[in-house]
């Protein structure tokens, strides 16, 4: 099926591209794993052989390896919440620092802003005023002749 990118882009994708990708999934997470698994299953059998430890033994070490992966995501999220609470407590020292520095800067820039708008506004409102008392007293000039005559 075609898409709308463009064929170039379909959902088939570039077969070397997918084989690329295979491979490296096998090298970077297919290999490893097994090959720790290996090393895992070689040392239980090892240790079995040897008649070293019991059932108890054996389930305690197991529960260590399931308990690892829990502690390294716990471990990463306290790291990661210790930063986030430390750029919290840097943001708040330097927050208001700058904020002042950018309400004066506001302030000089709304009063520079109303200075130009009431100098640029001065004139043509005093011209339309100056319009409108000149047009009232023509208006009331040219009622007044129309009264008399």
């Amino acid at each position: 099926m075609k898409t709308a990118i463009g064929p170039r882009f379909s959902e088939e994708g570039d077969p070397r591209i997918k084989a690329a990708f295979r491979g490296r999934a096998w090298r970077q997470i297919n290999l490893p794993f097994l090959t720790g698994l290996a090393i895992v299953l070689a040392g239980a059998v090892f240790f079995l052989s040897q008649g070293i430890g019991t059932a108890s033994l054996w389930a305690d070490i197991s529960l260590v390896f399931l308990i690892m992966p829990v502690l390294a995501f716990g471990l990463l999220f306290l790291v990661l919440l210790s930063g986030i609470a430390y750029a919290v407590i840097w943001l708040i020292r330097w927050l208001p620092i700058r904020a002042e520095r950018v309400g004066r800067a506001a302030e000089q820039v709304a009063g520079a802003t109303k200075r130009g708008t009431k100098t640029f506004t001065s004139p043509l409102l005093a011209a339309g005023a100056s319009i409108a008392a000149l047009k009232a007293l023509l208006t009331g000039v040219a009622g007044f002749f129309r009264r008399k005559g």
